[in-house]
């Protein structure tokens, strides 16, 4: 969460405007507040709005402010309520800081500036680093560089932060531990920022700073220390981003239903990808020597988790792997062991999120295991930092709740499924056979169902049924199998855009409690895709459903509506090719229940772009 980013213009230009362009690129990891500072005439110049950055544009539209050298912020809240005091930059005498993540020992630092009789006008973990680094240069003398390395060494928990110095009014110091802090160079200006899509169109050259490191950045020079103040050669490394993609909305309403509509496309695109020997996404999948492993555990968090939870079911049933999901936040607490017998995915829409980047950074302290990212951004930490990235190639997703995210991690996850059968086939001396088995299918089926038209069509229907649904008061989804962790996914895509308490249950689970919830009021959407005994076991829980007068919403093919329709309030159809396969059933069941939360969400006037209290990038723990 929270998005950093410094400008210091080599030539004295005004950096206001590339201040809010890049907050505005950035507004994903945060938009609780904003705000922007420089110094001029000696004095710092600053302007905050609580809100989205479009706030924060009109303000300074009407009251502008300039300086060759400048910090800006765009918040998710941790410490402190949502007020202008608690929105940085966060001043402190002769300092300015901005901040991402979290200082744990804030309270004793707090405690003890109290003590030398410093006082607090926020209430955020921030003002503690300004507070330090004041004492440090001003009260005790230390230089600003030397105050800025005292400081972080008393600060515990993984965060970055950039500050600027009244009275050195040409330097800006950065900061990393833990999170993730590029370095830009560009002809006129260097920068430093959470996120470079914020800079790429206006750098050439980047370099990330490592854990404990500092980097001091004036006119004429920069330069990066330890926390010792030993001096650090960067790896410098071309910025490596397509600046074409395109990142407005085009025809649509917003950036959701776009993206839902982008993902035809991708199935396609990442098919077409995977097929191609010289890909890089083909080539780095047959690096990775899945022979060598005996089980694979996939560590992720939210919707990611539940991919993860896909591609346990489909590759237990197609291979004899054995697949492990943690969730992230819980993984390192149990203490868990790690062994090179074992391949560890990562799994982060952003390759920022700091749950799952401590999970990586425990695995990698034991030597011998190989690590994958599956991410969506080539550039970022997670993905930096593993031995293999399989990249989604999804294009920047601007919408916070994952759509298309989910569905190229699906993909790879196939792919990966397939590999590791074409593995097993090899050694049997049978890879023909295996292969048809599953990844033709899987393609028979994609290809032979057109997923932009099921979009379409379906996007009437559910916006229809959407106006029943606004004002249900709990919703749940249940399925079996492969439609279990695609229900939790339904269920949270409503609690993120709509804001209705909802759960993903199995469906055989039932009657083992959440039957006491059904009445006529609550929506109960079912996944019954007509697989086999899988079917058969679902339709006995909608009869149940039924005799308690449950409101049920059925996702199914035209057979299995006509044998339960007269049991349902609503049926949504889906093309009967998908129950061939199931990993294209975790596909193309996911876009109605897209839908559905979507429409549900502008029925009650939401922004279903930017959710309340959501961030697209979590970088706190």
């Amino acid at each position: 969460m929270c998005g950093i980013i410094a400008i210091v213009d080599l030539i004295g230009n005004d950096v206001c405007e590339s201040l809010l362009d890049g907050l505005h690129i950035m507004e994903y990891r945060g938009y609780d507040s904003a705000g922007i500072i420089t110094i001029q005439n000696s004095q710092f110049q600053f302007r905050k709005s609580i809100g989205k950055i479009s706030k924060l544009k009109d303000l300074y539209s009407h009251n502008p402010i300039s300086g060759h050298i400048g910090l800006g912020h765009t918040r998710w809240a941790t410490h402190g309520k949502l007020s202008l005091n608690n929105t940085h930059p966060i001043i402190s005498h002769n300092i300015a800081v901005v901040h991402n993540g979290i200082i744990e020992n804030h309270l004793v630092l707090r405690k003890m500036l109290e003590n030398f009789g410093e006082s607090f006008d926020s209430d955020t973990d921030t003002e503690v680093i300004s507070l330090l680094i004041h004492h440090y240069n001003l009260r005790i003398g230390l230089s600003f560089e030397e105050a800025v390395r005292q400081t972080i060494n008393e600060l515990k928990g993984n965060f970055t932060c950039v500050a600027l110095n009244l009275n050195e009014p040409s330097k800006i110091i950065g900061v990393c531990r833990g999170l993730s802090l590029l370095v830009g160079m560009g002809r006129d200006r260097h920068y430093l920022t959470s996120d470079v899509l914020s800079i790429a169109k206006d750098t050439h050259q980047m370099f990330e700073l490592r854990d404990g490191q500092i980097v001091v950045i004036e006119p004429n020079r920069f330069f990066v220390t330890d926390q010792s103040g030993n001096c650090i050669v960067p790896k410098i490394l071309k910025t490596n981003v397509d600046t074409n993609v395109s990142r407005d909305k085009g025809c649509y309403d917003n950036f959701m239903l776009k993206e839902i509509f982008e993902q035809p496309k991708i199935v396609h695109q990442l098919l077409n990808l995977y097929k191609q020997q010289e890909s890089v996404l083909y080539r780095t999948l047959n690096k990775i020597l899945l022979k060598n492993y005996s089980s694979i555990c996939i560590i992720a968090c939210g919707t990611s988790f539940y991919a993860a939870n896909i591609a346990k079911y489909i590759i237990e049933s197609e291979t004899k792997t054995i697949v492990d999901i943690e969730i992230s936040s819980e993984f390192i607490s149990k203490t868990p062991k790690v062994n090179s017998s074992t391949l560890y995915i990562f799994i982060s829409q952003s390759g920022e999120t700091a749950d799952t980047l401590a999970c990586l950074k425990y695995c990698k302290l034991h030597r011998n295991i190989t690590t994958v990212a599956i991410s969506n951004v080539e550039n970022s930490k997670i993905a930096r930092s593993t031995d293999y990235l399989l990249q989604t190639f999804c294009e920047p997703e601007i919408a916070v709740a994952s759509t298309k995210s989910f569905i190229g991690q699906i993909m790879i996850l196939v792919f990966l499924c397939d590999r590791l059968i074409i593995t097993y086939s090899i050694s049997q001396k049978k890879e023909k056979e295996v292969y048809s088995a599953f990844f033709t299918s899987f393609c028979l089926a994609i290809n032979n169902i057109n997923i932009d038209a099921i979009i379409k069509r379906l996007q009437g229907q559910i916006e229809n049924l959407s106006k029943d649904l606004v004002k249900a008061r709990y919703i749940l989804y249940i399925g079996r199998n492969i439609c279990y962790p695609l229900a939790k996914e339904g269920a949270l895509k409503m609690k993120e855009l709509a804001y209705i308490p909802s759960e993903g249950i199995a469906s055989g689970e039932l009657k083992h409690g959440p039957i006491a919830l059904v009445d006529k009021d609550i929506p109960i959407i079912v996944l019954a895709p007509m697989q086999n005994e899988i079917f058969a076991k679902i339709a006995s829980n909608i009869e149940e459903i039924h005799a308690r007068d449950g409101k049920i919403i059925l996702l199914s093919t035209q057979n299995g509506i006509e044998r339960l329709k007269h049991l349902c309030y609503e049926c949504i159809e889906l093309p009967e090719e998908v129950d061939k396969s199931s990993a294209a059933i975790s596909i193309i069941y996911t876009i109605p229940m897209q839908l559905l939360a979507y429409f549900v969400a502008l029925k009650n006037g939401y922004d279903v772009d930017k959710p309340r209290h959501l961030a697209k990038s979590v970088t706190v723990e």
